[in-house]
């Protein structure tokens, strides 16, 4: 084979290699992204019932096991009280725990916490015992009588 045509084969194959290293392509494109914000809220869910059944001055009652459960977006930290309209009695004697093997406490002095669900929506549960302690209470007790008061349950941030 000729030089000349050696040349020419070898620089247009050369040519050739290079033009593919020179091709240059592109493309974009725009997402526009919104967030749509939700401040932080603190949200519980209850039991509508608490009843203490077969109670007798001089004893602790049975424990009576409910779910409170954080509904918000925040950990929370849940106090318990009666409400102001109830007047003394036997209900003033409630305690609580949050094992069943802790040693129950007075309602006032009893909080717990509850992290924040898994997922905006969800909720995250925390199982409770109360118990009603007539060990110490001296007053009389009308069999048939029932005592009732409304117990409010205070969810805060912590």
């Amino acid at each position: 084979m000729h030089p000349v045509k050696i040349s020419r084969k070898l620089l247009f194959f050369s040519l050739a290699l290079l033009s593919l290293g020179f091709v240059a392509a592109s493309s974009s494109g725009i997402t526009h992204v919104t967030a749509q914000l939700s401040p932080a809220e603190v949200g519980i869910s209850v039991p509508d019932d608490l009843i203490f059944r077969n109670v007798t001055s001089g004893y602790i009652s049975e424990k009576e096991s409910f779910e409170l459960k954080n509904t918000g977006t925040v950990d929370i930290t849940i106090k318990v009280s009666l409400d102001n309209s109830y007047s003394g009695g036997i209900l003033t004697n409630l305690k609580f725990a949050r094992l069943s093997s802790d040693t129950p406490v007075g309602l006032n002095n009893f909080s717990v916490q509850i992290a924040k669900p898994s997922s905006v929506g969800g909720e995250r549960s925390q199982t409770i015992y109360a118990y009603l302690d007539l060990t110490k209470y001296d007053g009389n007790l009308i069999q048939g009588k029932n005592e009732s008061a409304d117990i409010i349950f205070t969810a805060v941030p912590s």
